[in-house]
Order: C-alpha cells, then sequence, then structure tokens
C-alpha cells in the first residue's frame, strides 16, 4: 500500500462524509464545524514544526514532524471531502 487512500475503510468513510454532507436534512451548521477543522489543521501543521525546531533532542523533533505530518494528511482528507461534496 503507498497511501492511506487506497484504504477501502478510508474510501468509505470519505463516501458517508459526502453523503452526509449532501443530505439536504444535514444541519447547515455542520459545514461551519468541517471549515473551522479545516483551519485547525492547516495552522497546526507549521506550528508544530516551529514549536520544536529549536529542540537539542533529535528524536522528539522528529516526532512533532510526524505530528505536523498527520494534520497535513488530516487536512488532505477534509479537501478531498470538500471536493467530493461541492462536485470539483
Amino acid at each position: 500500500m503507498e497511501s492511506y487512500q487506497e484504504l477501502k475503510v478510508w474510501k468509505k468513510a470519505i463516501k458517508l462524509i459526502t453523503e452526509l454532507y449532501n443530505n439536504k436534512t444535514f444541519p447547515n451548521e455542520e459545514i461551519y464545524v468541517l471549515a473551522s477543522q479545516i483551519r485547525s489543521a492547516e495552522v497546526s501543521a507549521p506550528v508544530n514544526m516551529a514549536e520544536r525546531c529549536g529542540w537539542d533532542m533529535a528524536k522528539e523533533y522528529i516526532q512533532f514532524l510526524r505530528i505536523a505530518r498527520g494534520y497535513l494528511l488530516e487536512l488532505g482528507t477534509h479537501l478531498i471531502s470538500i471536493k467530493k461534496i461541492c462536485n470539483i
């Protein structure tokens, strides 16, 4: 497997998100929740990188880079969801 995007469960989760947000009975407020999560993820990645940049211990710095990468992957998933929801 090259990417988490190849996981069947991830694909099903994206499909579920798309169906939920396209459902006319789904609360509009949830769109704002998704937007908030996107903003949080996009800010958290570089903040984690910068926060630990000055640390002397490489092991901890690498861990924070991994955390930052996780936020970027989260952001990518949000953006994929938005593309599907908006039919872009």
